[in-house]
């Protein structure tokens, strides 16, 4: 991630524009849904059915994970109650969710009532509008994966849940050196990505922009950035950059697989949290830039490819129990060791390190109880201690198609967020 990316956004915003012309995105969609379930013709389109009711709980339930996307210095949604419009994609199509985000500015639930892959065709999408809950757990099985594109949090107050990025090299826009699969943009705040896939970048995997403020990445599977592919400055198969002087980072729960450098890098200025996540196969793990602070507790390190210290740098970190499973040092010299941690979430709860890695298998990516062959085939190698890196998605099987299913979701008048946060643990356990 590059500190002048704005230039490059704004390109993929005029795109995106375009493919929307003609979209209302009004309160039509936010009552009803349409007569017969939309699809798009295509032969992988499989059954329409209509959701069967289900209870909505009292109090909204916590994750299937150890780590809550409440957990982090971001607040969950404290914008969201049940007059909270919510709009509906029904087709998995660009037009179909730009659709769900555009109109008149305000807060929104943006639901899936289809499964499928929308092929951005190299545009990316970028969530403009503040208090937007982009909910993938509503989606019928198996769920929504984006290709040719990246996602950009480019706004504050927002929530993604239970999505796959997959940009790979057809989906660069002519930026490559600007191309994550997720990233929060510089200067946004209060923003939560939680129990989402992202994998095959040109640049970083999953990113938070620089002078952040409150930003939580949880229970997120972060893998197989392409390595020697479109970036100008040559092999850059990188996992996430904390940009400079962002404040409150919450990364928990993650895994983090077959990447070389920077898992992740905290560039000057950052405070952040980095507790119980699994870093498998790379070169450079941990990466601490001057004037930084963390707390660095619980981790597992497992398969390095190179001498480097885990935990590596000129910042000031707090290193307690994390599990090295590799021939080299946890901790370089350079790093300032703390006595207490500089900083820590109220609610944040870890595991032993010996836990980390069952526990993340478990419980990472998008829709765990629901997962597609992509994610299946990296925790398997995970799990086998394979790892690999590749240059293209090609490698690994190239895009996937997923089954078109669709059905009519029953949004309760009252108890919206109980109603999310269950339709998130239905696809998590």
């Amino acid at each position: 991630m590059t500190h002048d990316r704005r230039t490059f956004l704004k390109a993929g915003i005029v795109g995106l524009g375009t493919a929307c012309a003609g979209c209302t995105g009004g309160n039509s969609d936010t009552e009803t849904t349409t007569g017969e379930p939309t699809t798009t013709g295509k032969s992988t389109t499989e059954e329409s059915t209509t959701e069967p009711t289900s209870s909505v709980p009292d109090e909204p339930p916590r994750s299937a994970s150890q780590f809550d996307p409440s957990d982090g210095f971001a607040e969950m949604a404290p914008w969201l109650d049940d007059d909270t419009p919510v709009f509906r994609v029904t087709e998995p199509t660009p037009r179909s969710f730009l659709k769900a985000l555009a109109g008149d500015p305000g807060p929104r639930v943006v639901v899936f009532e289809t499964s499928g892959t929308i092929d951005l065709e190299g545009m990316w999408i970028s969530i403009q509008n503040p208090k937007v809950w982009i909910a993938g757990q509503t989606a019928p099985s198996p769920g929504i994966t984006f290709v040719r594109g990246r996602f950009t949090i480019d706004t504050d107050d927002v929530i993604v849940q239970h999505i796959r990025v997959r940009p790979g090299d057809e989906g660069a826009n002519g930026s490559a050196d600007s191309m994550d699969s997720i990233q929060t943009r510089d200067g946004s705040r209060n923003n939560i990505v939680d129990h989402c896939s992202a994998s095959w970048s040109t640049d970083e995997v999953l990113s938070v922009g620089y002078d952040t403020i409150n930003t939580t990445v949880s229970n997120c599977l972060i893998a197989e950035p392409l390595e020697d592919s479109l970036h100008p400055k040559g092999p850059h198969g990188y996992s996430s950059l904390i940009g400079n002087n962002a404040e409150n980072v919450t990364m928990a729960g993650n895994v983090y697989a077959h990447t070389t450098d920077r898992n992740p890098r905290l560039k000057e200025g950052t405070r952040s949290v980095q507790a119980n996540n699994v870093i498998h196969y790379y070169e450079d793990g941990c990466w601490l830039d001057p004037n930084t602070q963390a707390s660095i507790e619980g981790n597992h390190y497992r398969l390095p490819q190179s001498g480097e210290a885990n935990i590596f740098g000129d910042g000031e970190a707090y290193i307690e129990d994390n599990l090295n499973e590799g021939d080299v040092p946890m901790v370089e010299s350079g790093v300032s060791r703390l006595d207490e941690r500089p900083l820590w979430p109220e609610n944040l709860e870890t595991l032993p390190s010996e836990e980390t890695f069952d526990h993340n298998m478990a419980n990472v990516g998008a829709r765990p109880a629901d997962r597609t062959e992509h994610d299946e085939r990296i925790l398997g190698l995970i799990q086998n201690g394979v790892g690999h890196v590749i240059d293209s998605q090609e490698e690994v099987g190239g895009y996937p198609e997923l089954a078109e299913n669709t059905h009519e979701l029953d949004v309760p008048d009252s108890n919206l967020r109980a109603w999310l946060r269950q339709k998130a643990l239905e696809v998590e356990q």
